[in-house]
């Protein structure tokens, strides 16, 4: 194994598309209010500057935005690129699986869904149904959703692996 391996799955482009026409009229309000409404005729320029940023700055995030899953030799990094992003030692790692999740039936919509202490756990999603499940030693449950199942397969795999390798290494290390 790389030193890390990362696996993400993008939100499809309608989803992306729909995103940015929600989010950015409120984008607009916020930077209207935090400069002041009206802008007097002096600082209409510093508007305009100021709401082309904002603008620039969430349509990148939003257009960017996916479900990715960082492995390492120590830990594994999951979320919601750019918006969240958990890391789990591999040490706390119990259990490493492929699931079907539908994401709005189950947690309501794709993005940063449910809570990592409950049965189904959180859920990172960019609008995929396969999804790389991890369970931990301190019952936290985590679910990162791909659209391919073969990214998920690859994703479980590559982290039992280094679970595996892990437990191996803290044996030897031990003495047993």
């Amino acid at each position: 194994m790389t030193d890390t391996t990362r696996f993400s799955s993008a939100a499809p482009l309608g989803a992306r598309i729909g995103a940015i026409c929600l989010v950015m009229p409120v984008v607009a309000i916020a930077v209207i209010v935090l400069l002041g409404a009206p802008p007097r005729p002096g600082e209409l320029a510093l508007a305009l500057v100021s709401l082309a940023l904002a603008f620039i700055v969430v349509f990148a995030a939003l257009w960017k935005a996916s479900a990715v899953l960082t492995i390492s030799e120590r830990e594994v990094a999951l979320g919601f690129w750019p918006l969240w992003v958990t890391r789990v030692p591999i040490d706390d790692m119990a259990d490493v699986s492929v699931v079907t999740v539908d994401p709005y039936a189950q947690y309501r919509g794709w993005g940063i869904k449910g809570s990592a202490g409950t049965e189904l756990g959180r859920l990172y999603s960019a609008g995929g149904t396969h999804a790389t499940r991890i369970r931990t030693s301190s019952h936290t449950t985590y679910l990162v959703a791909f659209t391919e199942l073969s990214t998920a397969q690859r994703a479980a795999a590559e982290l039992s692996a280094v679970c595996v390798s892990s437990a191996e290494s803290s044996r030897n290390d031990s003495g047993q």
